[in-house]
């Protein structure tokens, strides 16, 4: 059936990618044998809506952002798969796109630097997510604010985090 859909219907392969993925996550919830296969659909259907749009329109990245997403939430692979391949797929958006103007892409990608760690990563993180609270600001009408909203929470997290890191406990006494 999917090889007669037209290869113009990136949105179609986005929503079954979408599915496949909610339906992966709640396999995995359930314990079900099933969920690997139904996740590397999820991607499959992702990668083939990004490669669509693509084709379409050299300059989209809808698609792309939508196959971060299932790359980041696939929980057959392992962690620092998941969040290697969803920074990697961003970041390839910014280096062809600018995208400048897209705080949904600034915030993946500064999921990703942040779950991946270390110091320099933590600090891309951090530039990303601030530039999404910066341009987006406090409208609550505006249409990208759930992404302003979701950087101001990773920001305080990231805050809480390396305050703790900064405190030091000193022990005088031997005994408890």
């Amino acid at each position: 059936a999917s090889k007669a859909i037209d290869s113009g219907y990136a949105e179609l392969d986005g929503w079954l990618a979408w599915s496949y993925l909610q339906l992966g996550e709640q396999q995995s919830s359930t314990g079900s044998d099933t969920a690997a296969d139904t996740f590397r659909r999820a991607l499959a259907y992702a990668e083939r809506a990004a490669r669509r749009e693509r084709a379409r329109d050299k300059n989209a990245y809808h698609m792309a952002l939508r196959l971060a997403l299932v790359q980041y939430r696939s929980q057959h692979l392992s962690l620092r798969e998941r969040l290697t391949a969803g920074k990697n797929t961003v970041q390839a958006i910014v280096d062809r796109t600018g995208t400048k103007d897209q705080p949904a892409a600034w915030a993946l990608r500064g999921w990703g630097h942040y779950g991946l760690g270390g110091e320099e990563n933590v600090d891309t993180s951090l530039q990303d997510f601030q530039k999404v609270v910066n341009d987006i600001g406090d409208a609550e009408d505006h249409p990208w604010s759930l992404w302003a909203d979701f950087s101001r929470e990773c920001l305080a997290a990231i805050k809480k985090w390396r305050s703790l890191e900064e405190k030091s406990v000193e022990f005088t006494d031997a005994s408890m």
